[in-house]
């Protein structure tokens, strides 16, 4: 991990162990690090809803909030990032209390030289990487075994569909997820969605407004910086939008492949599987993109199987029709004639 990379977040409202700790870190030979200041745990929650970083250094003692509760604060913000408390109570008690809720490391102010610091922060961003991968690896392969259970185990596409979605609005922790069918339907239409419970509702206009952004012919463009419509290297988009009540909005396609000839299988647009975060504009991770990814294909299967099943099912009752039809008159033949006479014999009887 190369620490000048890194972006930290410095939650600390006493100027001189600020600037202490931005001397520290920021110098010539770790001129690369982003060091973001902010002086109360309320400021620092609303960076974390809107930004990225590697790591938070947290002062235990603020204006707005003190002790343990600084570290509870943090951690239900964003679970997965690395805390770093720096104090000036030299408590082992306490030092105990941090780590089991949730930091990585208790350092004293004024007890560290700056290679504790620079180090303490690597292990602190290297140990919580590797739990949060175990953890996402383990939520991500619940999903896909549940889906893939679902798939085998029922052909009612609705039901798959209902079921996607609510598992990845869980996962992903956002407002609001749909998947929009655009390829048999114009201008489309959302076939599957969760909400959470706590979004309100926008109005009809507003529904009209994201469906007429989302139901985009294959040939058109999307009003962004990437055109996964053309581009199928593009294969993720994320739209950010201050109307709407919508803030952030992450688009994937699915795509359903489609027999031109025996050589040449062409793929073509089905819909969209979309993730909504509408109270704060979200910083969308890479893992969430590629889980994305991954379980659009699984739709796929899903989409293509359930097509499937109704190409059989109507087959089959094709076959029912030419076995009970005279084929050059239409007339029903004697074969279904004994069938009804057997019926109403038994009913009769």
């Amino acid at each position: 991990m190369d620490i000048n990379t890194l972006k930290i977040l410095l939650i600390e409202d006493n100027p001189a162990d600020a600037d202490w700790i931005g001397e520290i870190l920021i110098e010539e030979k770790l001129a690369g690090l982003k060091l973001e200041h902010v002086n109360r745990v309320n400021e620092g929650l609303n960076i974390l809803a809107q930004d990225y970083f590697d790591a938070v250094l947290l002062d235990l003692s603020l204006p707005d909030s003190q002790g343990i509760d600084n570290i509870a604060m943090v951690k239900q913000q964003a679970p997965e990032l690395p805390i770093i408390v720096l104090t000036s109570l030299n408590d082992q008690n306490m030092a105990i209390k941090s780590v089991r809720k949730g930091a990585q490391d208790y350092l004293i102010k004024g007890g560290f030289e700056k290679e504790l610091l620079i180090r303490s922060i690597s292990y602190a961003i290297e140990r919580q990487r590797t739990k949060e991968q175990l953890r996402q690896q383990a939520e991500r392969e619940r999903l896909m075994g549940k889906m893939l259970e679902k798939i085998r185990q029922s052909l009612d596409l609705t039901e798959i569909l209902a079921t996607t979605v609510d598992e990845v609005r869980q996962i992903l922790k956002t407002d609001r997820e749909l998947i929009y069918c655009c390829e048999s339907v114009r201008p489309g239409k959302i076939v599957a969605e969760s909400r959470s419970p706590h979004l309100e509702l926008p109005s009809e206009k507003k529904i009209n407004s994201l469906e007429l952004y989302l139901s985009i012919s294959d040939s058109a463009h999307l009003d962004t910086a990437k055109d996964i419509w053309q581009f199928k290297s593009s294969s993720a988009d994320v739209y950010q939008s201050t109307q709407n009540q919508l803030n952030s909005i992450l688009t994937l396609p699915i795509w359903r492949g489609q027999q031109e000839s025996k050589q040449e299988q062409k793929e073509q647009l089905w819909g969209m599987l979309v993730a909504h975060s509408s109270n704060t504009s979200r910083y969308w991770k890479k893992w969430e993109i590629n889980f994305l990814q991954q379980l659009t294909t699984q739709v796929t299967i899903a989409i293509q199987q359930s097509e499937l099943h109704s190409q059989i099912k109507k087959a089959n009752e094709q076959l029912k029709q030419l076995a009970i039809l005279d084929g050059l008159t239409g007339v029903a033949n004697r074969r279904y004639f004994d069938r009804v006479f057997r019926n109403e014999w038994n009913r009769l009887a």
